[in-house]
């Protein structure tokens, strides 16, 4: 593609205001713009040219990577943790499932929501969001949320703007909602069928937090950089607080029409509840629903330290790091790519979570 359009790129990087029409319309447009005045530095200097871009690496899942790297699992082939002769892609898979599924109830003609879903595109972008938080804890629920917000919502934002006619998801003026149901579902389905290992390790974690909350107790563990983590969810009392809004004299309006106190003046009163102590005991829907990501999230965090470290020892010092995201310079990229990969193997090589969690809750 860059080689197709170096025309166009050196246009936009020789003056970005002439062609703002053109490089706005990019999914990250000054990314793009930066990107585009970087190259046309390398054409023009060769390999001389000092590049100051942030190259990133992104992992495929980082959550699913963890699970199945900890577990062993070869589930971990959807997530390029083995070898392939290309590029595995979870999400696709998810929506290959899906869409087979959902193909085969649209025969059914007593059931018009599987021929609208399927009217559709059912591809990567439209799970992508559910796939990434399942490792997360994201249940079913949670995934039709998410496409009420990240596809229901948008579309009906159109409809109001009169960019669209109607929401092609929507039956019977119900704005998608029976239909982000019906693709939450499967895509559920799908994911579980997928990836059963990781389900089972975020069980674990769940079943161990819930089994302390039980005696209240908290759930702690160390991660592979020597971090202490705990995981405890207190519940508090509260004590209830009456305040005076302003603290003037105002009228009641709230009252009706021949009330013997309408139009009396009294004070506005406000109500507070304060959390004071806790008493004792633990949130298990919180414990048990939090741990997976907190354990996660660790691990997340100390692969990218443990990285970090691994790079400083072979002099790469220019870090842009996102959560599962390790940038640095193009110029180190290639010796990065390896570097992260050395130090997630060594870290599992060397930590158990799920070991190291089991043994701190039979303490």
């Amino acid at each position: 593609w860059v080689e197709d359009n170096t025309d166009l790129i050196r246009s936009i990087a020789n003056d970005p205001q002439a062609t703002v029409d053109l490089w706005t319309q990019a999914d990250k447009p000054f990314q793009f713009l930066a990107a585009c005045i970087d190259f046309c530095g390398y054409l023009r200097d060769g390999d001389s040219h000092v590049s100051h871009i942030a190259v990133a690496l992104d992992g495929s899942n980082s959550g699913l990577q963890h699970y199945s790297a900890a577990l062993r699992s070869t589930e971990g082939h959807y997530v390029n943790l083995t070898a392939s002769d290309k590029p595995q892609d979870i999400y696709q898979a998810v929506a290959n499932v899906v869409l087979a599924a959902v193909t085969a109830e649209a025969q059914d003609e007593t059931d018009r929501i599987p021929r609208i879903v399927l009217a559709q595109d059912i591809d990567r972008s439209l799970v992508k969001r559910n796939v990434m938080t399942f490792a997360y804890s994201s249940g079913q629920y949670g995934f039709k949320q998410q496409l009420l917000s990240d596809l229901m919502g948008p579309l009906n934002h159109k409809v109001l703007e009169g960019l669209l006619e109607t929401n092609p998801y929507d039956v019977d003026g119900d704005g998608g909602y029976r239909c982000a149901g019906y693709l939450a579902g499967h895509i559920w389905r799908a994911v579980n069928s997928l990836v059963t290992k990781a389900s089972e390790g975020m069980r674990f974690f769940q079943n161990c937090a819930g089994a302390l909350a039980h005696e209240r107790k908290g759930l702690s563990w160390v991660t592979p950089v020597g971090l202490p983590v705990v995981h405890r969810y207190d519940e508090f009392n509260f004590k209830r607080v009456k305040m005076y809004l302003y603290d003037k004299m105002l009228t009641v309006d709230e009252a009706g029409v021949g009330d013997e106190t309408h139009g009396a003046n009294v004070l506005k009163q406000v109500r507070l509840q304060v959390r004071t102590d806790p008493n004792g005991r633990i949130d298990k829907h919180k414990a048990r629903n939090a741990v997976a990501p907190n354990v996660i999230h660790s691990m997340d965090a100390a692969h990218l330290m443990l990285t970090v470290l691994e790079a400083v020892d072979v002099g790469i010092r220019d870090f842009s790091l996102i959560h599962d995201s390790f940038g640095t310079h193009a110029g180190n990229t290639d010796r990065f790519f390896n570097l992260i990969r050395v130090a997630f193997v060594d870290m599992y090589e060397n930590y158990d979570p799920f070991e190291e969690i089991y043994w701190n809750t039979h303490e």
